[in-house]
């Protein structure tokens, strides 16, 4: 458990560091973390694989508009 918990804060790093150097999009890193959840849940088997995925199988677009929602609900003008 320890490796996997070292392995994702590299790839954060990693993602965090892309971001500086090459300007990715805010797509851009939401695909690459969830590429890197579902790897994760790849290792695992059975139902705790499929419950893993299922979480992840939200597109960049979907997460945007549910985030803009919550902005803009917990800000009322």
């Amino acid at each position: 458990m320890a490796r996997v918990i070292r392995l994702q804060k590299f790839v954060w790093l990693l993602i965090c560091a892309v971001v500086i150097i090459g300007g990715c999009s805010s797509r851009d890193l939401y695909n690459a973390a969830q590429e890197n959840r579902m790897r994760e849940c790849s290792k695992l088997y059975g139902a705790q694989r499929e419950e893993c995925e299922a979480r992840y199988q939200k597109d960049f677009d979907t997460y945007q508009r549910e985030r803009e929602e919550v902005l803009n609900n917990d800000n009322p003008l």
